[in-house]
Formats: C-alpha cells, structure tokens, sequence
C-alpha cells in the first residue's frame, strides 16, 4: 500500500539558511500525524513542499504516490495552509460554489461538505459575518470538497476559543475514523494529544524526536519520601542499583517499572523505614517538548 506522505533527507535552502534540513518522514494510511516545532522550525515549509506549492531544494517528496509539482494539483489531497481565504460578500455556501466549479467537483458535494462541518444552517450567511471558529469550518469544508483521501491542516485550531477547538477536535477526529488519513501542525500541546496518533517534533528544520503520543511523555518515575532518607537511599540501591536511584533533598527518584511499586514499599516497610509518600510522576506532554526543542514552547 502507497505512504500517504513519505519524505527522504527533503532540504529547503533560502540562501545560506536552511528552513528544512534532510527531513525523512513518513505517515501512515488512516492515521493522524501531528506536526510541532518553534518557531521557524520548517514546519510550514515542509506542508507548502507536500503541496507543490514550494520547489524543494534537495531530497524527494512523494504524496499518494506521486511527486507534487510547483503549481500543479494532487488528486486526493485537501489542504488548509496559513488560513482560509475567500471573497467577504458572499455567503459560506456560495463561496464553496466558486471553488468547487474551479475544481470541477459536482455542486451536490457543497451541501454534504457544509453537513460535515456543521454550517448547514450558516451556509447562507456572508463570510464577513463568519465568527472565526466558523471561517475554520468553512476551510475545512473547502479542503473536504474533493472528498480527499488525505488531508494536509496548517494549525486548525489557531485562533480559537475552547469551545471551537473542542469541536475542531471532534471534527478532526470523525474524518479520520472515516477512513482519511490527516497531517496537521499545532502549537497547542494538549489539542494534539487528544487529537493526533502520532507526533513528529522539528527543530532548526530538522525532525528531532518521532513517536506515537503516549510514548512521546515517556520515562515515568517513582517518587519515595521515606524515613530516614539516608537509610532508603542506600536499601533501594541495593534493590535497584546505583544508576536508577537518583536523590532529590529528602526524596528519591527511581527508574523503576509499574510492577516493582509494590515490592520497593514492602521492602522499606519491613526495612523499619517510614515511607510518607510513593507517587508516580509521568511528564507530560508540553514538558517533553520543551525538553526536546532546549525550552522554546512559541511554535508556528
């Protein structure tokens, strides 16, 4: 089966400056890929390359199975780069009008886009009059009137209030389950993951960590606050081994697995020790970005 999205050592040079440098990506059919990186990581970029919208310097790029080309179409691919754009005096539906006759796509598939985005019962509002959650809709709606099999988002949810991304979430989520295979960029940690299956983050143009969600905020540790601390740190070194027992003040961090909690508490109990506190701590999913792209969190 053709990669919906598949890169090799792709570079984007402007000049002396490299937005993108030997990118190797891949995403697979039918997931949702999420895109993170600070600002001027290449992110952008990268989406403009996927799209032919942008002339790689070097490396190859392959969409569906084919090489985008600089102002040229993909068939089965929407697309919502930088923010949707439409003429303000018309209405939501007519707007989708004019796009769809310049794609050749049949009129029937206005409605069923505008049914999909939930701005049925908006569709004959101007676009000026459109809250900003709803002119995300209506992109969206754009992007979906090829009824592509992938689809290519550039920060869905920015701008919104948190009842707009919530339902952008939703939506996201529902085309994906229909079968569709999506590749967004977010700033927004927490949107992408509830959103996104797997996450790339790029720094300096470069792709520095790849990983599904829930291993992306890896590397849980157990906290102990036994006493006294000295007497714990030396028992639990002698269980563990030096190299996962890590002392911080008056508590102890441990490298420890889900299935040695029980054992480190019976051993510090029977051990004579006081044991106060026995936490996980798993970080979360914005620390470990920070941690990966050296604490810049301004993403775009």
């Amino acid at each position: 089966m053709e990669k919906p999205v598949e890169t090799r050592r792709l570079s984007k040079h402007y000049g002396r400056a490299a937005a993108v440098r030997d990118l190797d990506l891949t995403v697979e059919p039918g997931e949702v890929y999420g895109f993170l990186g600070p600002n001027g990581a290449g992110k952008t970029t990268t989406l403009r390359m996927l799209l032919g919208l942008v002339r790689p310097t070097s490396g190859s790029v392959r969409v569906r199975g084919r090489e985008p080309r600089v102002g040229g179409h993909l068939d089965g691919v929407g697309a919502l780069v930088e923010g949707p754009a439409f003429y303000p005096y018309l209405s939501g539906r007519d707007n989708l009008r004019v796009l769809a006759h310049h794609a050749k796509v049949r009129g029937e598939r206005v409605a069923t886009v505008l049914e999909t985005v939930g701005l049925t019962d908006r569709a004959r509002d101007r676009y000026s009059a459109y809250s900003l959650g709803m002119k995300q809709r209506l992109g969206l709606a754009a992007a979906l009137l090829k009824d592509p099999a992938l689809l290519i988002l550039d920060e869905p949810t920015n701008g919104l209030d948190p009842a707009g991304m919530a339902d952008m979430r939703v939506l996201i989520r529902e085309l994906a389950s229909a079968g569709r295979t999506v590749l967004l960029s977010s700033h927004l940690l927490g949107e992408v993951a509830q959103i996104c299956d797997r996450v790339g983050v790029l720094a300096h143009g470069e792709l520095i960590a790849e990983k599904p969600v829930d291993e992306l905020a890896s590397g849980a540790t157990l906290r102990v606050v036994a006493d006294p601390v000295d007497a714990a740190l030396t028992l639990l070194s002698s269980l563990l081994g030096n190299e996962r027992v890590h002392r911080d003040g008056s508590a102890i961090d441990l490298d420890a697995d889900e299935s040695d909690a029980g054992r480190i508490n019976n051993e510090l109990v029977h051990a004579g020790l006081t044991v106060t506190e026995l936490r996980w701590h798993r970080p979360d999913l914005e620390q470990t970005f920070l941690e990966l792209t050296g604490g810049n969190s301004h993403a775009r």
